[in-house]
């Protein structure tokens, strides 16, 4: 006769309801088992069910089949999504002319700690960006207004990942910045630091075939003064483009009045000003389709644009996102041959 195992209860919180708990399974010794499971709040933020406490449960389950069994562990593993379609895989190492394109993602997310009430549920805006990401299975994200505080730790954004997450926070209310890079797509990634005021974040990454990259994320306030905005940023430019063949920023720029379409049409000195340093630093912004309302205030900047490919926009609506924002989702090659600089005279 087989001796059940012994449990011990190491917390005994009692869980609030409307509480919805996404399990991490820890262990099924048999078919016929004791289940331990682990959790973190991920769910609602209240100070009577604290964010960075851990809750361990004892389950009891009879299962009858094997199948019962093979669903109560993907049901109990807490990755499960409403019909996630196929999985986007980047296994393969690129060889001769191959390509791996790296899948992209840009949001606004307006808070990702924030939680709202919708057709009468409460509803998590961070539960909601999770299943986005876990559904584009984007390999670089890039995130806006993310208003986070430093006692949020990275493993508590995507949990259950292979992120590597680097990020800047303000220390007041709003604003911040987030790149996420899913680690198995690439063989390396560290953060640049910089001493710029500017609200960015940067980082260097190298592709499957030993190219570098420089990724950016950075946000603009509206209500930022332009000049001295623009001063800061052609001088990150000026410092770090020379380094590097291969450049992506994106992010919200709040330059809602530049045509794209034909910049040279562009009214308005700071929007001039900011496209002469995108073309004095051979960059092009290769968004065109509008992020909130009639503009296009979410950016996509290249230094190798044609490597951009199959963009696209999904409405806050798709997303789920409680944001004014459309995300933009896209592909980049990570392994075309940058084109030469070319020294102005």
């Amino acid at each position: 006769t087989r001796s059940k195992p012994v449990l011990v209860e190491l917390n005994t919180a009692r869980i609030p309801g409307k509480v919805t708990i996404s399990a991490e399974l820890l262990s099924i010794p048999e078919k016929l088992s004791h289940i331990w499971s682990s959790t973190r709040d991920n769910s609602l933020r209240k100070p009577s069910f604290p964010f960075k406490t851990i809750y361990r449960y004892g389950l009891q389950f009879d299962i009858k089949n094997n199948k019962a069994h093979v669903f109560l562990c993907i049901l109990l593993a807490g990755d499960v999504a409403t019909n996630p379609g196929p999985t986007r895989r980047n296994n393969h190492q690129p060889t001769g002319s191959q390509s791996f394109f790296a899948r992209c993602l840009v949001i606004n997310a307006r808070s990702l700690i924030s939680s709202h009430r919708l057709n009468g549920k409460q509803s998590c805006h961070l539960t909601n960006f999770q299943n986005l990401v876990y559904t584009e299975q984007a390999d670089i994200m890039w995130v806006t207004e993310t208003w986070l505080r430093d006692d949020i730790e990275n493993s508590e954004i995507l949990p259950w990942s292979d992120y590597t997450i680097y990020r800047k926070d303000r220390k007041t209310r709003a604003g911040g910045v987030l790149l996420a890079l899913k680690s198995s797509s690439f063989l390396s990634s560290r953060e640049i630091v910089t001493d710029s005021d500017l609200e960015l974040v940067a980082i260097e990454l190298s592709s499957t075939c030993n190219k570098k990259y420089l990724a950016c994320c950075t946000y603009k306030p509206p209500q930022t003064m332009n000049r001295k905005w623009l001063d800061e940023f052609n001088l990150f430019l000026a410092n770090k483009c020379s380094d590097y063949a291969n450049i992506l920023i994106c992010g919200d720029f709040n330059f809602p009045n530049i045509c794209w379409e034909s910049p040279e049409l562009t009214a308005g000195e700071d929007e001039v000003q900011f496209t002469e340093i995108l073309n004095d630093h051979y960059l092009t912004q290769v968004n065109r389709v509008p992020t909130r309302g009639d503009h296009i205030l979410d950016l996509v900047i290249s230094s190798v644009a044609e490597n951009v490919q199959n963009m696209s926009v999904i409405s806050p609506s798709q997303s789920g996102l409680i944001t004014d924002h459309s995300a933009i989702p896209f592909d980049i090659a990570t392994t075309f041959k940058a084109r030469p600089k070319i020294k102005r005279s």
